[in-house]
């Protein structure tokens, strides 16, 4: 009996074939095969509900995945550049200086321009709404 091929995503694909390349390909026996391919899809499944799950957070408080990873990052009430933000998040400077522009225009963050490069943080308001929780 052929069982059917399960379709990857391309998230799952490239993830499986990194976790491979990683490990090589010293596999000795089916048994160690399967395990090691099963052990790599548990790890890719549950990348990808984290993943998901900082999607969902960000669209319940309208804001995109960049704009939440700014926040998250900020959130341990440091003052960041935008180098430094872009570095962290793994985006270019045009990016996270856009989506800063807009968190500052909402009152989310604070720019400080006293010195150059300019240094962000959440805003006072912020800092305060989540000490209150």
């Amino acid at each position: 009996m052929k069982l059917p091929r399960r379709r990857l995503t391309p998230f799952q694909r490239a993830l499986l074939l990194a976790w491979h390349a990683a490990r090589g390909f010293l596999v000795r026996s089916e048994a160690s095969k399967l395990y090691h391919f099963a052990k790599a899809a548990y790890h890719g499944k549950r990348l990808a509900e984290k993943e998901l799950e900082r999607q969902r957070r960000a669209e319940r408080l309208g804001l995109t995945k960049k704009q939440y990873g700014i926040l998250v990052v900020l959130s341990n009430g440091q003052t960041y550049t935008v180098k430094q933000l872009a570095e962290k998040l793994d985006a270019s400077e045009g990016t996270i200086r856009k989506h800063l522009n807009k968190l500052v225009d909402e009152g989310i963050v604070e720019r400080d321009t006293s010195s150059r490069p300019y240094l962000y943080r959440l805003s006072r308001k912020i800092l305060e709404l989540v000490e209150e929780d």
